[in-house]
């Protein structure tokens, strides 16, 4: 595992290689404060957000809004892969044209346009 925190995002990169002793069905949805992308690289999971459940394939990319309720449902015990990358919105305050960077995050309802598949 790779990981890196400072005040305004915290960066993870996690392979775990029996996924289902780690019980993460077990966790109930959470939301957080930041924003949050999060790329799957391998395994046979869904990511539950606010009721709607999306089937990741390798390359699949989800977007959460802070608030946004979220949970990754592990399908077997195929090794699993992921990056996550959880951000403040007003990191994009020091970056020209930043708030068009949010748009995705902010401008769709709970639980709607969240996934993103390796073709898009």
């Amino acid at each position: 595992m790779f990981t890196y925190s400072d005040e305004k995002i915290q960066f993870h990169h996690t392979f775990d290689e029996h996924p289902k002793s780690m019980n993460f069905n077990d966790n109930p949805p959470h939301a957080h404060k930041r924003n949050e992308i999060f790329y799957f690289i391998s395994g046979r999971a869904s990511y539950l957000v606010e009721g709607n459940i999306y089937k990741l394939v390798p390359g699949s990319l989800m977007i959460m809004r802070s608030g946004e309720f979220h949970k990754i449902i592990i399908e077997d015990d195929q090794p699993y892969e992921r990056v996550s990358l959880h951000f403040d919105s007003d990191l994009s305050d020091c970056i020209e044209g930043g708030s068009i960077l949010l748009s995705p995050f902010e401008n769709r309802d709970l639980g709607v346009g969240n996934y993103y598949s390796p073709n898009d």
